[in-house]
């Protein structure tokens, strides 16, 4: 099986603040065969102002849209120079108005995009309904790849699995994308251990939690190696990782070993996401390294035989 992806789309606010991002999609298009294409959205200001009729107003919009392509186009150029990029800024950039979230959305519908690449995102409460990534994470039928910090060739990567069927086929992707760039690829399971509610008989130690506890980490792990021994590695140098806690903080913990943590996303969003948590997201808004979140079932990359 091999990896078909045709389209990364690179969402631009500006730059230099996007520069991070621009490089690694640049790189990753170039490394898998990719065209690389750029998109940058204008917010369009509400009709508030009584003196302003809607000729004029559109007006303003198509002059604000102009005066952005021509920045970016200026500065998008020598970087797609120095990358060797076999497209031009005006092939691969589009600036239109209206929300980030919105434009990226409709944009990667529209160019049947594989992957979008986002760049460094800010940091929010605990409760986070606005940010660009959570927007288009949510809605896009394709992976989303955040590039937080200066881009860095992919050598080490970190997949953190919950043996569900979603994470399995991140686990795939991750795999494929391994083998393209030459890098290794760890597995990451998190056994993180149930609060059981029995109390046992009054006077006696309460030795039946721990007990089935102990049977249920065996079990989960016995799991975790029969479904990776079924896994055809293709000769990409990989480990396998089984670690008590939240996934999140063991996540966390390894950032400084690897160069991407890679790992599947239900999509979930909203305030349900709010209250119950995302491992994705929680990566993506906290991981000081690169984060894809492969999403699934819809379709994630291509695959061809």
């Amino acid at each position: 099986m091999d990896m078909k992806l045709d389209t990364v789309l690179v969402g631009i606010d500006e730059l230099p603040r996007a520069e991070a991002a621009v490089r690694a999609g640049l790189a990753l298009a170039g490394a898998l065969e990719a065209r690389a294409r750029f998109v940058h959205a204008v917010p369009v200001p509400l009709p508030v102002w009584p003196d302003v009729d809607t000729t004029r107003l559109v007006e303003l919009n198509e002059a604000s849209v102009a005066a952005a392509r021509e920045h970016l186009a200026g500065a998008l150029d020598p970087l797609l120079r120095e990358a060797g990029a076999k497209t031009t800024v005006a092939e691969a950039l589009e600036v239109l108005p209206g929300n980030p979230s919105r434009v990226l959305v409709d944009h990667a519908e529209d160019v049947d995009a594989d992957l979008i690449v986002l760049g460094p995102h800010k940091r929010r409460a605990l409760f986070d309904f606005g940010s660009t990534a959570r927007g288009v994470l949510s809605q896009v039928h394709c992976s989303v790849w955040v590039q937080p910090r200066e881009y860095t060739p992919v050598r080490r990567i970190l997949a953190p699995i919950d043996l569900s069927e979603p994470s399995l086929a991140a686990l795939r992707m991750s795999l494929l994308l391994a083998r393209e760039l030459g890098a290794t690829l760890d597995t990451l399971y998190c056994f993180d251990a149930p609060e059981f509610s029995w109390g046992g008989v009054p006077g006696y130690p309460d030795a039946g939690p721990a007990y089935l506890l102990d049977e249920s980490r065996e079990a989960v792990e016995r799991e975790y190696h029969r479904v990776l021994d079924e896994l055809d590695w293709a000769g990409v140098e990989h480990r396998r990782l089984f670690e008590d806690g939240a996934p999140v903080a063991r996540i966390l913990e390894h950032q400084g070993e690897y160069d991407l943590v890679s790992l599947g996303t239900h999509g979930r969003t909203g305030f349900a996401a709010a209250v119950l948590g995302s491992v994705a997201y929680a990566c993506l808004k906290q991981s000081e390294l690169p984060v894809l979140a492969i999403r699934y079932p819809e379709r994630c990359w291509k695959a061809g035989a």
